[in-house]
């Protein structure tokens, strides 16, 4: 729990504690978002936000591959795109998954 925690804390943080927003700036268009990452603070925002994406993602493809049987060594290349890629890396998660279980839901199995 102290990671994340630590994480969104320093995510509040950049986000309150930094200069204000530059003219322009907002999440309603990719021109708004790209004005806002001129700011060290937004991109530091950004940065946490993402790791706190992969910190999630990775940990969810740990528990679900432990519930369903997958080996952890054919995890270990998801979790590495995961955190390098991101979204690319949970796609191989799920390719995985599918793959071993013919698995096509996100449902939850019994611990």
């Amino acid at each position: 729990i102290y990671i994340p925690c630590a994480l969104a804390l320093v995510y509040i943080w950049a986000m309150f504690a930094g200069p204000a927003r530059p003219e322009g700036g907002n999440f309603d268009t990719l021109q708004g978002v790209m004005l806002l990452f001129t700011s060290p603070h937004a991109v530091l925002a950004g940065w946490i936000h993402y790791l706190a994406f992969d910190l999630f993602i990775g940990a969810w493809e740990v528990r679900d591959a432990k519930r369903r049987g997958i080996p952890h060594l054919w995890v270990v290349p998801c979790l590495f795109f995961t955190l390098m890629l991101g979204p690319l890396g949970l796609l191989m998660y799920l390719g995985v998954r599918f793959g071993r279980m013919r698995v096509t839901t996100l449902g939850e199995t019994a611990a």
